[in-house]
This record gives C-alpha cells, sequence and structure tokens, in this order.
C-alpha cells in the first residue's frame, strides 16, 4: 500500500485561491449592474477543486494548517450568510447549509419574568409547619 500525498501549505493555500477565484470568474452581471448569475462557494465544490475528500480535509489539513483551512471555510460560510441577506441565495436553502456544514443552530430562549411564587398546602400539619417560618 502506497503511502498518501499531502499538499504543502502553499499548494494548498494555491488550490483554495484558484478555486475561488473561479468562482468568482462565472459572476455574470445583468445591465443594471446586479448579479445575474453566479457560481457560489460551497463546501462539495471546493473539496472536489482540492482534489481531497471530506475526512482528509477535516482529519489531515485542517489539524495541520488551521489558519489555512479555518480562512477558508468562513469564505464559504460568509459567501453564504451574504447570499442569504442579499437574496442571491434562498433562505431555506442558506439556512440548511449553515445548519448541515457550519453547525449553525436554532435557538429558544425562554425568558420567565414572573418572580411571583405560589405554594399550595393541603394538610393542616403543614400549614402549621409553614406558619412558624
Amino acid at each position: 500500500m502506497s503511502k498518501e500525498k499531502y499538499l504543502t501549505e502553499k499548494a494548498l493555500e494555491k488550490k483554495m485561491n484558484e478555486y475561488f477565484d473561479y468562482c468568482d470568474s462565472k459572476t455574470r452581471l445583468d445591465t443594471q449592474g446586479k448579479i445575474a448569475d453566479f457560481k457560489p462557494y460551497n463546501k462539495i465544490g471546493f473539496l472536489l477543486a482540492l482534489d481531497i475528500s471530506s475526512p482528509q480535509f477535516y482529519t489531515h489539513y485542517c489539524k495541520k494548517y488551521p489558519t489555512s483551512t479555518t480562512r477558508a471555510r468562513m469564505r464559504i460560510e460568509n459567501f453564504t450568510v451574504e447570499g442569504i441577506m442579499t437574496g442571491k441565495i434562498p433562505a431555506r436553502a442558506g439556512e440548511f447549509v449553515l445548519k448541515n456544514n457550519f453547525n449553525w443552530q436554532d435557538k429558544s430562549i425562554v425568558e420567565n419574568h414572573n418572580s411571583e411564587l405560589k405554594i399550595e398546602v393541603k394538610s393542616e400539619k403543614d400549614k402549621k409547619v409553614i406558619d412558624k417560618i
């Protein structure tokens, strides 16, 4: 079995930048200067361009080159967020990507401003104990 070859950080960064440049080059503006068509940054396209698997990326490259890989992942995440905010990416699709690729979560916050506590005491014996307190 042959030993797997890994990219150097410089080669990895070059391939990452080529992927982002390629996507950017596919952006087409309409006559009013608004984006008419584009190639979105995405994790799978990114990994295909680097010719590496997802497990390889996370187990080797993210550990060995955390600054470079984090920056690339942030670019993809930012692209998704901005796409949702500007309406270029459907909100539901963007939400799916963010939850499944970037660990975003829905959060529910329950606040209770009722500071009044009511306790019902049924037995006479317990009532006498509480009255002593």
